[in-house]
């Protein structure tokens, strides 16, 4: 609409000119008869002068210059014109996509994270500084990734999602920061998905993140304690994009030591899958909940995942 107001603004401003131009012409004395040419000489000239006749007249018989300067725009104008440039690069939003883009960035980005996360652990025995400490049998158990959970380590795995998804909730009420980066994700990925594309928006991106930082990384560095903050560091500052802040980096790489220890409690890495997609869909679950209950666009909701 501002765009618009600043198009009409310009074109009555046009017309205005055009009709006082127009009024000039009317008012303008009749021109000396051909046969009565009235010579003159102007001040401080040599020899004849120029035609006399009507200012108005000359100036009409002059041609525009193309490259004159132009009239500044009135100033409601240009307040308008800047006002748009302000709102549009100061608001924070972020564009608006659809289901469809959702879902197809959500599939690709997941499958090459889960391309690397193979090629990394297929060099991971190879180029993992635990190796050379005498730890190579830890880094073979954590990279046997068909290692199924036992149903002590299974409960272990909700366990986890359910205090990842309770300290998230009671920090959006004390963190804005971290509240305003979760809002922001939230409004462009999960406004648009159904029940069913948030399960799958949810799941795809867990299991893939957790192959790569958990599966293959810790192996591929340390089979302890160091490998778990070097993963989680690092799943945080991949974290710190789409609409998200540095608030929101510091608790992925929180959230990823959980993770990354819960994956060297129980040696197999469905449990942090299993506890990342879970917390993914439950917090995403409960921001559409809460926007739906609300109706003024997930305020106050859960965040988005990590």
């Amino acid at each position: 609409m501002k765009g618009g107001s600043v198009v009409l603004q310009r074109a009555g401003a046009g017309l205005l000119a055009a009709r006082h131009h127009r009024r000039q012409r009317v008012a303008a004395p009749p021109a000396a008869a051909s046969g009565a040419k009235q010579k003159t000489k102007q001040p401080g000239g040599k020899g004849f002068g120029k035609l006399a006749g009507p200012a108005a007249s000359i100036q009409e018989q002059q041609p525009a210059d193309p490259g004159a300067a132009q009239p500044d725009a009135p100033p409601v104008v240009a307040s308008t014109v800047a006002a748009a440039g302000t709102a549009e690069s100061g608001s924070g939003v972020l564009p608006v996509v659809s289901k469809g883009q959702i879902i197809a960035v959500c599939t690709q980005v997941s499958v090459l994270v889960t391309v690397l996360a193979f090629g990394l652990r297929q060099v991971a025995p190879a180029i993992a500084p635990a190796v050379k400490d005498g730890q190579a049998a830890a880094v073979a158990n954590l990279l046997q990734w068909a290692v199924l959970p036992s149903a002590g380590q299974v409960a272990l795995a909700v366990g986890v999602a359910a205090g990842v998804t309770g300290a998230r909730l009671a920090l959006l009420a004390v963190w804005p920061d971290f509240r305003d980066a979760s809002e922001r994700s939230n409004q462009q990925v999960l406004a648009p998905l159904s029940a069913a594309d948030v399960v799958l928006v949810g799941a795809l991106p867990a299991v893939s993140e957790e192959l790569l930082f958990r599966g293959a990384l810790i192996p591929a560095v340390y089979p302890d304690w160091r490998g778990v903050v070097i993963a989680g560091l690092a799943f945080g500052v991949l974290h710190n994009s789409g609409g998200r802040n540095p608030a929101f980096a510091v608790w992925a790489s929180v959230v990823g030591c959980a993770y990354g220890a819960l994956f060297l409690a129980t040696g197999t890495v469905a449990c942090p899958v299993l506890a990342h997609s879970l917390s993914n869909i439950a917090s995403a679950a409960l921001w559409k909940s809460s926007t739906v209950g609300s109706g003024d666009g997930g305020s106050g909701g859960s965040s988005s995942s990590a």
